[in-house]
């Protein structure tokens, strides 16, 4: 789990200093992105972008939220909630974005032609940079 919790520091780290920058014109994919890692449907580790994270203005109400809180946080419950059962079973490592068009970019890109493959980039990243962990 630690070796995990390292990665998705790492990967969450990677995504805010600009090496896997959010395209132009879907900038709210930064505020509703993140890595979690399951095990066996908990979340154990969940780190979103430091975007996501913002403090709300003073006197102000979240949906009862105190601050600081996760921007968005609707759409994070919600896919939170919903990555427990998907990922009921094992050891999964997911990363994220709870904005409902973040499939469409990374498939079509945006309006202006930017994101497409984005996830898949970060994705292949991570995968082709994990190392064996030994005994």
């Amino acid at each position: 789990m630690n070796y995990l919790k390292g990665v998705a520091k790492h990967v969450v780290a990677a995504i805010d200093g600009g090496v896997y920058p959010i395209p132009i014109y879907t900038g709210n994919l930064h505020d509703a992105t993140g890595v979690g890692v399951y095990v066996d449907g908990m979340m154990a580790t969940f780190m979103p972008t430091k975007v996501a994270i913002k403090k709300q203005a003073a006197g102000a109400s979240v949906a009862g939220e105190s601050s600081p809180y996760i921007f968005g946080s609707a759409f994070l419950a919600e896919s939170l909630r919903e990555a427990s059962t998907t990922f009921s079973q094992g050891v999964w490592f997911v990363i994220f974005s709870a904005v409902p068009y973040a499939y469409k970019i990374n498939t079509e890109g945006s309006p202006m032609g930017r994101g497409q493959g984005y996830w898949d980039t970060i994705v292949n990243d991570v995968l082709s940079n994990l190392k064996p962990i030994t005994a």
